[in-house]
């Protein structure tokens, strides 16, 4: 005879709320990643998608070194869409679904480290999933989103 063994919510949290900070953020990141394909474009998402197609062209008049890491994503967005027959936005915005979820296991081990408690850490994510940047701005195609995961990394 096979016996489940149940396990009830507020016993997950307090025994392994590691585990449930990469379930939430592994359903966060499909949701957001759906949700992200379903959003409207803006154009300050496709300008830099457009001109990021000109990299290496050398009659190109435009200073990709202002934000070299960006544009060189970008470049690899658009000839990954080009090879896949795919839009290169929303290959991008894929990408930024995941940085999104990067951002937030990062910010869950600082919040961690600081407090050595995991549930405050916790409670620190999902406050921050409240906030208008991540809730309108966190799956768009950002330069600004790259670089808070890259500020975050350097902590």
């Amino acid at each position: 005879m096979i016996r489940l063994k149940t396990i009830h919510a507020s016993r997950f949290l307090t025994e392994r709320p590691g585990s449930f900070l990469f379930v939430f953020c592994l359903i966060g990141m499909v949701v957001s990643a759906y949700v992200s394909l379903h959003l409207f474009w803006a154009d300050s998402e496709m300008w830099p998608q457009a001109a990021a197609r000109n990299l290496w062209n050398r009659d190109s008049n435009q200073d990709f070194f202002i934000k070299p890491i960006f544009n060189l994503l970008l470049w690899l967005f658009y000839k990954i869409a080009i090879w896949r027959d795919q839009f290169p936005l929303d290959i991008a915005r894929i990408f930024m679904s995941f940085n999104l979820a990067v951002i937030l296991v990062l910010v869950f081990r600082i919040i961690r480290r600081i407090s050595q408690s995991e549930l405050l850490a916790i409670i620190g994510v999902l406050f921050l999933l409240t906030t208008i940047t991540i809730l309108e701005q966190g799956t768009r195609v950002r330069s600004d989103m790259l670089v808070c995961t890259l500020n975050l990394i350097t902590l």
